[in-house]
């Protein structure tokens, strides 16, 4: 009977502290670990420095980052320092086999940690500074950048979502081993039916409205502003679009909104939790991605899992998870007046689109399934530690060798010394 594999996971975000799929990502992973048999403790950000033991066994050490009014690198430093030292207080009680960060935001704490305690380091890539700005250009996005080239540079395996990631990690990085593509999962989870249809109403929208869904980050690359622009051109065809998320940009979408006279049919309704977004999921007759760098797209897994008709942009892992009238459909480019037909397309052919939403639904139930994630993560881990220890009895053997060599070499200049070889 092997022994379970005990990891120490490090991430930025853990639920209740969403800020985009990461936080989703760690949760699910590290709860379906846990069920697997694998003992995991979460390190992440908290407002006070304190250990939960999740019902799934997962054990999350929220630390306070040691500074609050400071540039976001800089409480990112803070926040690894604080990681640290929650690591350091136990790590004499709990052996680690391995460590396991999730993007940038962790390098410091990991790689200090790796070198310190001779632990192996599995990095989880969920998206790359050049991908999200298009350029290193700024003091910021090289700092970024040279976290991203040391952690993928030190970690003995590298894990990325899709087929697409592989490519650009391979493209602009050196590792160790190549990628390993393990893809985001997503639960399908029976909610109590709601008593009210309350949260129609507090956006102004009347039940039996025609709804577009879309939520994600407020920033760029997410693409709102194309979805802005479509709901201009589709303003008069009695559509609502609503759009949940928080982030840099979400006061200039809203202006924009108010600019193009669109508070009629556009509703940036802020952060929802999950419950509410599977709500409005289950009212829309679509969900629409309109991103235009996104390494793997995990709204769209949560969406087509609910049953509703999705639409994503053709790029990044979004490409990969949806099939064009297949499963959802895609939009080439970020062209407004295509998102605008693609939407009205599907508005008007609800029947024959429930077919495809179906097998949508199919897909993310099978192949998208956490456990299946997690024992792969899991195969995963044990291979690192295997060629680990392979690593080291190989090279103990040689330095025996060496040894015996140098004792060999020792003799004969012993015995030429006292004249028997000449």
């Amino acid at each position: 009977m092997k022994m379970p594999l005990t990891v120490a996971f490090f991430s930025w975000e853990y639920p209740p502290h969403i800020v985009g799929g990461l936080a989703r990502h760690v949760a699910e992973l590290s709860e379906s670990l846990a069920n697997e048999g694998v003992r995991v403790h979460v390190f992440t950000v908290g407002e006070l420095n304190e250990i939960e033991v999740m019902a799934s066994g997962v054990i999350v050490h929220r630390v306070k980052p040691l500074v609050s009014k400071a540039s976001f690198y800089d409480w990112v430093c803070s926040l690894n320092v604080a990681m640290m030292q929650a690591f350091q207080e136990i790590y004499e009680t709990v052996h680690f086999d391995l460590l396991h960060a999730h993007d940038w935001l962790t390098e410091a704490v990991c790689s200090v940690l790796q070198k310190t305690y001779d632990v192996p380091l599995v990095t989880t890539i969920h998206s790359l500074e050049l991908g999200r700005q298009g350029e290193i250009s700024t003091e910021l996005q090289r700092a970024i950048h040279e976290k991203e080239v040391s952690l993928i540079r030190n970690s003995e395996a590298v894990i990325v979502c899709s087929e697409f990631m592989k490519d650009e990690v391979n493209l602009h990085f050196e590792t160790p081993r190549k990628p390993t593509v393990l893809p985001n999962g997503v639960r399908a989870t029976e909610w109590p039916v709601p008593t009210s249809l309350s949260f129609l109403s507090d956006v102004g929208i009347s039940t039996g409205a025609n709804i577009v869904f879309s939520m994600g980050r407020m920033v760029p690359e997410k693409g709102f502003l194309t979805l802005i622009e479509a709901a201009e051109l589709l303003k008069n065809e009695g559509i609502q679009f609503i759009i949940a998320g928080t982030g840099p940009c979400l006061q200039a979408y809203r202006d924009e909104v108010a600019k193009r006279k669109l508070h009629h049919c556009v509703h940036f309704i802020g952060q929802v939790d999950d419950y509410l977004r599977t709500l409005w999921m289950e009212v829309a007759f679509c969900c629409a991605f309109p991103s235009t760098y996104e390494p793997f797209g995990i709204v769209a897994l949560e969406s087509m899992v609910q049953g509703c008709p999705t639409i994503v942009s053709k790029t990044g892992g979004l490409k990969a998870i949806v099939q064009h009238k297949k499963s959802g459909w895609h939009v080439e480019g970020n062209e407004a007046d295509v998102w605008a037909t693609t939407i009205r397309e599907v508005f008007r052919n609800q029947d024959a689109t429930r077919h495809i939403a179906q097998e949508g639904q199919r897909i993310a139930q099978t192949l998208y399934q956490w456990n299946r994630i997690a024992k792969q993560t899991e195969m995963l881990y044990e291979e690192v530690l295997y060629e680990r220890i392979t690593a080291e009895e190989t090279s103990s053997h040689i330095v025996s060798v060496q040894e015996c060599a140098h004792k060999v070499g020792d003799k004969r200049k012993t015995i030429k010394t006292e004249g028997v070889l000449s």
